[in-house]
């Protein structure tokens, strides 16, 4: 977390976000590799010089199943950081990028524009960038 000074955060919290980042960046690890795996396999159908459209549907199913996954243990990780916050932490973090004129995501948490994402992770749900 980027701004851990500016917002006080205390070393139990400091503790246990970085616990909840390392079971999260591993568990995306594995996804990430069945990704790259299940969009070769399309990449391998789509590239052929006959194309099954049922073969090919049915494997975009399972890349967008995959996407899905990351994408939803990314939200459940930015959830259970942002619960760790006490309300006073949080307006504190979006006072804090309000200043920096950066954009804040809807919920009035984490998110916002891709430079700006926790874990900097891509918003395509692609690996995961320290």
């Amino acid at each position: 977390m980027r701004h851990y000074q500016e917002i006080d955060l205390t070393d139990g919290q400091q503790k246990t976000i970085r616990a909840e980042m390392k079971k999260v960046q591993n568990a995306l690890f594995d996804r990430q590799w069945e990704l790259e795996k299940a969009t070769g396999a399309l990449e391998k159908l789509v590239s052929r010089d006959k194309v099954k459209e049922d073969d090919v549907l049915a494997q975009m199913d399972e890349v967008m199943k995959l996407e899905h996954k990351i994408k939803r243990t990314r939200m459940a990780m930015l959830v259970r950081i942002r619960n760790i916050l006490t309300p006073e932490q949080r307006n504190r973090l979006n006072e804090y990028r309000r200043l920096r004129g950066q954009r804040l995501h809807p919920s009035g948490g984490f998110g916002g524009g891709r430079e700006n994402r926790p874990l900097n992770g891509p918003k395509d749900g692609g690996p995961l960038q320290r």
